[in-house]
């Protein structure tokens, strides 16, 4: 994997440690700067990869469509959460539809090993079924959505704002990566609201620690700053904070990269005390201030297990959206199509933030001869019915390896940073799509050595866990 410029920039920055980043809001010590990092991430990595696109319209859709599934259902039943040594808290999406009921295939399995002495709690309202296969699950997305309508109603004003204003604009005096006045706006406007949401939710947390008492807290994107509030919290209890992994990571993600200020005990406070990763690959990729440990994922080791091999799958090649430009994503799938054989199949899957849009996104792909939208709830469900798997940023290209599917990555901006040599030369033209089909029609092509699959997966996760969990009360 290769490095992005403006990841580089925001770990220059923290190496280079202005005061105006240990800047906090003095009537509830909270720092500034955690709650701006990733608004400003997110608008270096769109100016720098310039034809991402993630679509306001999409992420509106979203709020509303979460604010009212979280305000029209009854209560959460936190009340009702027992005392536990271990709390998992996620975000919800991470699901997928079993026989047992909803699964959360990012905690379920280690919650199931340690049983009753687990709870999880999640953001998200139950997305199949109020019934979970791990028992003790439970809703926070009432207290949040409480949270996110109290600070569009009651913002940060007077004192409080015109500090954050202040902070943020001596921040990005100092920041090297072009920003503009639109962007540093939003920035400010982001950096605001997220501070004004995160009193109503710290306040609805302090009640679920108090109730639960957990000794470790697993929290799902404990590292994007977020959540500063509430780590913070869980620290001065004395509870030991730790981030599972939940998706792609490397050299250029902003979440997973920092610069020594981070170090400082007034940010560090507000920072995971360890990251779980899926493998040594993936702890390689980053610099991260604190605790890093591969353990692996429980669910990649149950999916593959028992997985035909390629000769017993279809003729299908699975095409990952990764809410890119969507135009030029459907040129592309149009353009494998018409290179291969009429026996093979062209599934498209859309990223889970498009479903909503999907026919408006990809309207050409709709109805299209030999294309169809891969509706299966679990990734994996299909990766095991695939012959081939082709993307552009997606933890999905990696989990293709494990599965033994032929992977490869379509050429754009991103081709360098999300790299693996597993993927050969980047998909970028009909020359390229033609050698692509010859691979596919090749019988005789191998596998990636179950060697490097392990680098990347773990196995054993589940095993590894337990065992961590014991050093770690051992070293009490």
């Amino acid at each position: 994997m290769a490095e992005a410029r403006g990841t580089e920039a925001l770990v220059a920055l923290e190496d280079a440690a202005p005061e105006a980043l240990q800047a906090q809001i003095l009537r509830e010590p909270r720092p500034i700067w955690p709650y701006m990092r990733i608004p400003l991430a997110s608008a270096v990595w769109k100016n720098e990869f310039s034809h991402y696109r993630a679509g306001p319209k999409l992420r509106r859709q979203q709020v509303v469509a979460f604010l009212r599934d979280a305000l029209r259902h009854g209560g959460s039943r936190l009340s009702a959460m027992p005392p536990s040594r271990y709390l998992f808290y996620t975000s919800g999406i991470t699901v997928q539809r079993t026989e047992r009921g909803q699964k959360n295939w990012l905690v379920d399995d280690y919650a199931l090993s340690i049983g009753d002495r687990a709870v999880v709690l999640q953001k998200a309202p139950f997305r199949f079924s109020s019934r979970t296969e791990f028992p003790q699950t439970f809703r926070f997305d009432r207290a949040l959505a409480k949270a996110e309508v109290n600070a569009r109603l009651r913002p940060l004003r007077g004192g409080e704002a015109s500090l954050v204003r202040d902070v943020v604009r001596a921040i990005l005096d100092e920041f090297t990566f072009p920003i503009d006045q639109e962007q540093a706006g939003r920035i400010e406007h982001l950096t605001l609201f997220q501070l004004a949401r995160a009193k109503g939710i710290e306040s609805s947390f302090a009640r679920v620690l108090d109730r639960v008492r957990p000794e470790i807290v697993f929290v799902d994107g404990a590292a994007y700053g977020n959540m500063a509030g509430q780590i913070a919290m869980m620290k001065d209890r004395g509870i030991r904070v730790v981030e599972p992994q939940h998706g792609w990571i490397g050299l250029a993600h902003p979440a997973y990269n920092f610069g020594r200020a981070m170090k400082d005990p007034v940010l560090q406070r507000t920072f995971p005390d360890a990251l779980l990763t899926f493998g040594d690959f993936w702890s390689s990729q980053i610099r991260f201030p604190a605790e890093v440990v591969s353990v692996g994922k429980p669910h990649i080791e149950e999916m593959t297990a028992g997985a035909p091999s390629l000769g017993e799958r279809s003729k299908e090649i699975l095409v990952v959206s990764s809410v890119t430009d969507p135009d030029e994503m459907t040129d592309f799938t149009l353009a494998l199509r018409q290179a291969l054989p009429d026996s093979w199949r062209v599934a498209f899957r859309p990223h889970p933030s498009e479903r909503a849009d999907v026919g408006e996104r990809y309207s050409r792909l709709m109805g299209a001869s030999g294309v169809f939208l891969d509706h299966r709830s679990d990734v994996f469900e299909s990766l095991r019915e695939v012959r081939a798997v082709v993307g552009v940023q997606s933890t999905v290209l990696f989990e293709a390896l494990a599965f033994g599917c032929r992977t490869f990555v379509k050429e754009s901006a991103f081709s360098e940073v999300v790299g693996h040599p597993a993927f050969g030369e980047p998909v970028s033209g009909p020359e390229s799509i033609r050698l692509l089909v010859e691979i596919l029609e090749d019988e005789k092509a191998s596998e990636l050595p179950s060697g490097e699959v392990a680098e990347i997966w773990k196995p054993g996760a589940v095993e590894t866990f337990v065992g961590l969990l014991d050093s770690w009360r051992g070293s009490k």
